[in-house]
């Protein structure tokens, strides 16, 4: 197993292979200017994935499964709920989705922007020094959901936000990752 001296006769995988730690990640909103600074409250996040539909043909008692249209599916960020000088985390991202130049939904005649421009969004995997190992790059990112953490006076939990990804595709860089 990597990471562990389990054989003493060297075979079996090295145990000096560095594994991926699911605490060091980066994630960074390019070209969004007003959320560039909330970016260091992030508390988790999903990585991208995608489905393929199955395209079901019939032939006589037998069914023939085929790959069909795939689609990536939305991403949950979730953020700390903190108290800057501008406001709040929650404040920051709802001042994006509805107010800046990009934004997505006009509260005022609740409509949607048809001016929306989305931008790329990076997810990074990074190594002990805080280098970038593994990247995903999500295309056309933009928040189709934020959902604020409810409130309670039963528990002293600090607060969340919760913001849904959407985007077209992902790709997808690695680089090579150097023996410790």
């Amino acid at each position: 197993m990597p990471g562990f001296n389990i054989n003493g006769d060297g075979k079996g995988p090295s145990s000096l292979v560095e594994v991926v730690r699911t605490h060091r990640w980066r994630l960074e909103f390019l070209q969004i200017q007003g959320l560039r600074d909330i970016q260091q409250y992030a508390l988790s996040c999903q990585r991208p994935s995608m489905e393929i539909d199955t395209i079901v043909m019939h032939n006589g008692q037998t069914r023939i499964n085929l790959p069909g249209k795939y689609k990536w599916n939305p991403i949950n960020v979730k953020f700390y709920e903190v108290l800057t000088s501008g406001g709040t985390t929650a404040l920051k991202i709802f001042e994006y989705w509805s107010e800046s130049a990009r934004a997505v939904v006009n509260f005022n005649t609740n409509t949607i922007n048809p001016e929306f421009r989305s931008s790329n969004t990076n997810i990074s995997l990074e190594d002990g020094a805080g280098n970038w190992q593994h990247l995903y790059v999500l295309q056309n990112a933009w928040p189709s959901k934020v959902a604020p953490a409810d409130l309670t006076y039963s528990s002293s939990d600090i607060a969340t936000i919760q913001v849904t990804l959407t985007y077209d595709s992902a790709l997808e860089h690695s680089q090579a990752v150097g023996i410790l």
